[in-house]
This record gives C-alpha cells, sequence and structure tokens, in this order.
C-alpha cells in the first residue's frame, strides 16, 4: 500500500476567465486542503513556453516575483506531489472558452 504523507488534496474554490487569455497566461486560479488543516491560498495553472505548470502563490518586492510556498524540482517526493496536484486541479477545471478540449497536463 502506497501511503502518501501529505494525504488527500482537496482542490478549491478554482476560478477561471471567461475567454482563454483573459487573465494573460494565467488559466486558472485556485486554493487546496492538504493533511485536513492545512489550506494553500492563490495557486496558479500557468501556460508558458514549456507548457502547463502549476505555480504556488508570490510576493512582488520591486520588480521581483519571490515564492512564498517552494518545493525542491529535483526531489522525488515533491515531484509526486506536485503532479498529483496538477492531476487533480486539471480533472475540476472547466476548459476556458476557445480553449482545446484537450488540456496536455
Amino acid at each position: 500500500m502506497n501511503v502518501k504523507p501529505w494525504g488527500e488534496i482537496e482542490i478549491q474554490n478554482i476560478k477561471q476567465p471567461t475567454t482563454k487569455g483573459q487573465w494573460g497566461s494565467c488559466l486558472a486560479i485556485f486554493d487546496f486542503k492538504m493533511l485536513n488543516f492545512l489550506e494553500i491560498k492563490s495557486c496558479k495553472v500557468m501556460e508558458g513556453d514549456t507548457g502547463i505548470w502549476i505555480a504556488y502563490p508570490s510576493v512582488k518586492k520591486g520588480e521581483e516575483y519571490y515564492n512564498t510556498i517552494w518545493t525542491d524540482p529535483k526531489d522525488p517526493l515533491a515531484q509526486s506531489f506536485k503532479q498529483e496536484l496538477q492531476d487533480n486541479v486539471s480533472v475540476q477545471m472547466s476548459v476556458p472558452q476557445g480553449a482545446s478540449d484537450d488540456l496536455p497536463f
């Protein structure tokens, strides 16, 4: 049995633009809950040159943005977590008007 240390991931409050491109490269904003008590707010589904990816919340200081939450992209557990988060969000997202019916994640 494969037990995930983060437990179940509950996607909450998904918001999407009414038309593709309305929010620039942001396809959706969402919150998620894990460990039955920890909520992470304002994550984004982004579309860029390398495809679709999840952006954790960040703050702007001067001209730079800084992550407020970070996972090591080289850590296998972090990769597994981020993939599950991305899979859960993609299942609950509706496709924005004018977008392809097959999101690449």
